[in-house]
């Protein structure tokens, strides 16, 4: 029986905000333990395969290479305005930070469920390799909470010419 409440059922919200929080603990911990053990990580040979961008779980974000072998790097930023993101390059760094507008939290609320986070995000690191991405041409495009960094490739992609095969019958 929940101690809080009358009510002879636990309380499933708490429950899973301490699972949640633990979840995010060791996440934070294993992450701190990588860069002190590895701290080569995002360094050295530029090849297929190799995990350059640190998995950061806040924001969520997906990153991937489109076929003319340009570099997307595209962030859910939801709660935030354009005016609170920042992006610079510096070396072969992509440097990203947010701080969202103060929001006034409401007194007496119960959340049933509360997941949604809207934090600053401190400047977080991802690689992206002058020599094989031009970085003076980038774009940014922060539209329905969605902000997509695109940084073109240096690397112009151009298809492999073939020799045409006559087939006799």
């Amino acid at each position: 029986m929940n101690k809080d409440n009358k009510f002879p059922f636990m309380d499933l919200n708490k429950l899973l905000d301490e699972v949640f929080g633990q979840v995010d603990s060791i996440s934070e911990k294993l992450q701190t333990e990588m860069e002190k053990n590895f701290p080569f990580h995002g360094q050295g040979q530029w090849g297929e395969g190799l995990d350059f961008y640190p998995a950061y779980a806040y924001p969520p974000m997906n990153v991937y290479l489109t076929g003319d072998k340009s570099l997307v790097i595209e962030m859910a930023m939801a709660g935030f305005q354009q005016e609170d993101l920042n992006l610079e390059f510096v070396g072969d760094s992509l440097l990203f930070s947010a701080k969202p507008q103060p929001v006034a939290e409401v007194e007496g609320l119960r959340y049933l469920k509360r997941r949604l986070k809207i934090k600053p995000v401190e400047q977080q690191k991802y690689f992206v390799p002058a020599d094989k991405f031009d970085q003076s041409q980038v774009s940014a495009v922060f539209k329905n909470g969605l902000l997509r960094i695109t940084v073109p490739s240096r690397i112009t992609v151009t298809p492999k010419e073939g020799v045409k095969v006559n087939i006799q019958g």
